[in-house]
């Protein structure tokens, strides 16, 4: 008997695990685990409490990394023929469907470790089934990332208006600021030094990957991509370290792009986001320090500004934009960065919505764009700031750790509003769950109401100002705010979004009243003028 299991991402694919089969608690009630004795640990309260979530939470700014649930399941051993649950059968989560030929524990001393699947179609990533040999090839696939490289650098570099480049964080704030700042940020840009950016980094003579793992410890486990099937799994980190350190056997190649590192003090200490960032990031302008519930600010703060990022050479990720929105600081610690880069106008935002929703993973989305992308290389020491939209993909061309992060801020309100559209849309089609998304995008707008936005129209009230004189962006960002805070208001699913009805009808009959005093204010004004 051969069984299949559905593997990787909801394409319909399959892998071929066994001629011994492995299977999952549902299908032989007879079959009972060696190691922990029991048939199944659905009653656990860990497995109870991930079915609740939907799965276990992975974070992930590129939505189409998948993981199957299969902690469970059974893996029968091919030599000795005892069952396991793959939790219990030695393995890490990103091994589970690697093996033709699994062997447990008690049987590798006898026969040695088990035996991968050989990989029948690298131009594809379902590499490991023979049934894809003829199939087109799959960017992203091993094969595709080699042909990727021979021609990549053909790319056209980015316009003025595209890119600015500053030689560091004193030049980029000049510039910065003469472009219009945050209410104006339409524009990538690319800091050669981190000098003058008012970020900390530690000293690159002195640290590396290692030291990121002896501080978060290495059982420590994180969510890793497996570039070629573009699937994501849980790794120690002890196991990654290894396997970035050993440049010969590169059959597989891993990266992760989200250890979220805010709550380990000695990572903290030594790594710190650009003060710019802290200062607009509507996350810590929320969720600061003065909540009146600290049970809501710790339990429900995005954790997203502080992320260090690990990739293999030749690791590849497919073109997205990040979530909510979002804005992005990226710092190349140590090795290389290509981006390949569109800004989010109408027809780049719609032709990517179209791409994301066709089916099609055998056309490079940069060559549907009729010579609109962009190539930016960035190299050890240097910054890149990504603004609200922009669509990119990104390959590694040499071994990369990386610290950066995303946040949302009021400078580009409209766009990320507009992005968080965006992925509700393509949700529709494709079914992505909603963990892939900013976590708690629509309460940190509540709380940006309650706590930012009405204070700042109630102080302007007060002396009988026109906010517009304060802040056009703010009145402006304001409304739009509101618009979409009564439109899920008035939901009736998905409504999930940690604040309570109570709460948001008081929120929005505080914003009409103070909007109705500032529109009378306003109307005065024009009327002398």
């Amino acid at each position: 008997m051969t069984k299949k299991i559905k593997h990787g991402k909801n394409d319909g694919s399959e892998r071929e695990l066994s001629k011994k089969a492995k299977i999952t608690v549902n299908e032989e009630d007879d079959n009972i685990c060696q190691k922990c004795n029991r048939h199944t640990h659905k009653d656990d309260p860990e497995a109870r409490q991930t079915r609740k979530n939907g799965g276990t939470t992975l974070m992930s700014k590129k939505k189409s990394h998948f993981r199957l649930l299969e902690d469970f399941d059974l893996i029968g051993c091919d030599n000795c023929a005892q069952w396991y649950h793959k939790v219990c059968s030695g393995l890490e989560q990103f091994q589970y469907n690697l093996f033709d030929k699994y062997y447990c524990p008690k049987c590798v001393p006898t026969v040695g470790n088990s035996v991968e699947f050989p990989q029948s179609a690298p131009h594809r990533k379902t590499w490991w089934s023979p049934e894809e040999r003829k199939s087109p090839m799959q960017v992203g696939s091993k094969q595709w990332i080699q042909y990727f490289t021979s021609w990549e650098s053909k790319v056209p570099p980015p316009s003025a208006s595209e890119l600015t480049v500053a030689q560091n964080g004193f030049e980029f704030k000049k510039v910065f600021e003469k472009a219009g700042g945050f209410e104006k940020w339409d524009r990538v840009y690319l800091i050669r030094e981190k000098k003058g950016l008012d970020m900390k980094m530690p000293d690159f003579a002195t640290f590396d990957l290692e030291n990121v793992v002896e501080m978060m410890g290495g059982a420590y486990l994180v969510d890793t991509i497996d570039v070629y099937s573009q699937t994501t799994c849980s790794m120690k980190l002890d196991t990654f370290l290894e396997k970035f350190r050993n440049t010969e056997d590169r059959s597989l190649i891993y990266n992760f792009l989200s250890l979220e590192f805010s709550k380990n003090r000695r990572l903290c200490e030594v790594v710190q986001a650009p003060k710019f960032v802290q200062d607009v990031s509507l996350v810590d302008l929320v969720f600061g320090g003065d909540s009146n519930d600290p049970k809501v600010a710790d339990e429900h703060r995005p954790r997203v500004e502080q992320f260090c990022l690990a990739s293999m050479a030749g690791s590849y990720t497919d073109f997205h934009v990040d979530f909510g929105g979002s804005s992005v600081y990226y710092h190349i610690f140590s090795g290389q960065k290509i981006f390949y880069i569109l800004p989010p106008s109408n027809e780049n935002l719609e032709a990517f919505a179209a791409h994301e929703t066709g089916g099609s993973a055998s056309t490079w989305f940069g060559n549907k764009t009729n010579g609109r992308c962009r190539r930016v290389l960035v190299n050890r020491g240097e910054t890149l700031l990504i603004p609200s939209g922009w669509i990119h993909a990104v390959l590694t061309p040499a071994d990369s750790l990386v610290f950066g992060g995303n946040f949302l801020h009021l400078g580009n309100c409209a766009m990320q509003f507009r992005i968080f559209d965006l992925e509700a849309r393509i949700q529709q089609t494709t079914q992505i769950d909603e963990k892939f998304y900013f976590p708690n995008f629509k309460l940190v707008h509540w709380l940006l109401m309650s706590k930012i936005l009405i204070p700042a129209i109630v102080e302007a009230n007060g002396y009988e100002e026109d906010i517009r004189e304060r802040s056009a962006h703010l009145w402006k960002s304001a409304k739009l705010t509101a618009s979409y805070l009564k439109a899920w208001a008035a939901e009736t699913q998905n409504n999930h979004d940690g604040i309570g009805a109570a709460k948001k009808r008081e929120i929005l009959a505080k914003y009409d009243e103070q909007h109705a005093v500032q529109t009378r204010i306003q109307k005065q004004k024009n009327r002398k003028s």
